[in-house]
């Protein structure tokens, strides 16, 4: 999606708006010279926030609303109409993650039993994904092909990174000695990354970056030193970013977490130095 960089705009693309103020959202527009224009749209009607969450090719966007009441709906925004998304039947709300070129829109929306539950939008119909026996589920992201990235719950209450397409929902897996996984994106060559728990050598449980791909799981591993890592993203040449998590001492009996973040391609995992100052 190199027309629009999603890193810049969505950094700029919610807009919060107080009580009794005019109902407006910001949605970016890109043309092709680098420079950008902010365009008001209306809010759905009676929500007082709207967040931007993903953009397409065509300029649409995808995105989640808030109401006074607390309660959430997506929304869908092309060609200067805002469409709600709706809910699943029965519920209440509904969360945007997801968008691709075709205008299909992945996120979660509980059900009329109170479970969460990943769906999928598309032509104005919103249908429940399901899960792989739990009460939970959420799709995280789809690509052109249709294929979506997320996890679900199971039966007995652990949690898997998935992958649905062609209606059906695959379990990726996790690695040895882990409980859970998370698949946070995917590429248009069906790559999916994400995190996996795992048992160290010593014994410890952590979370590392993974790659899914071709029916099998990869350890990308993480930062020397790092307590964890994470992958966030993948692009079409297999390339994944994340972050390795690091448990920083401030204070005798206080520690805090920091992130840094890495290139892997190709077995090799770079550190992404962060910039002087």
């Amino acid at each position: 999606m190199g027309r629009y960089p999603l890193a810049i705009i969505l950094a700029v693309a919610s807009l919060a708006v107080p009580m009794g103020s005019p109902a407006e959202a910001i949605i970016v527009e890109s043309v092709f010279t680098g420079a950008f224009a902010l365009t008001e749209v209306e809010l759905l009607a009676g929500s007082t926030f709207a967040r931007a969450t993903a953009l397409n090719e065509s300029g649409q966007v995808a995105g989640t609303a808030s109401f006074p009441d607390g309660r959430a709906r997506g929304f869908f925004w092309s060609n200067g109409v805002m469409t709600d998304i709706g809910t699943l039947p029965g519920g209440t709300f509904s969360e945007v993650s997801g968008l691709n070129d075709a205008g299909q829109v992945v996120g979660l929306a509980d059900t009329a039993g109170g479970e969460l539950h990943a769906f999928l939008w598309q032509e104005g119909v919103m249908s429940d994904l399901g899960t792989l026996g739990g009460s939970l589920s959420w799709a995280w992201a789809i690509n052109n092909a249709g294929q979506i990235a997320g996890f679900a719950d199971t039966a007995d209450g652990q949690r898997r990174a998935v992958l649905w397409q062609g209606g059906t929902i695959r379990d990726l897996g996790i690695l040895p000695g882990g409980r859970e996984s998370y698949a946070m994106a995917i590429n248009e060559a069906g790559q999916v990354v994400g995190r996996s728990e795992v048992t160290e050598s010593d014994g410890q449980r952590t979370d590392h970056a993974v790659l899914w791909q071709n029916g099998a799981m990869i350890d990308l591993g993480k930062h020397p030193g790092s307590v964890g890592s994470q992958a966030h993203a993948v692009n079409k040449a297999g390339q994944v970013i994340g972050a390795s998590h690091f448990a920083v001492q401030v204070s005798e009996n206080q520690a805090e977490t920091c992130e840094r973040a890495f290139l892997w391609h190709q077995g090799v995992m770079t550190d992404l130095a962060p910039l002087p100052g």
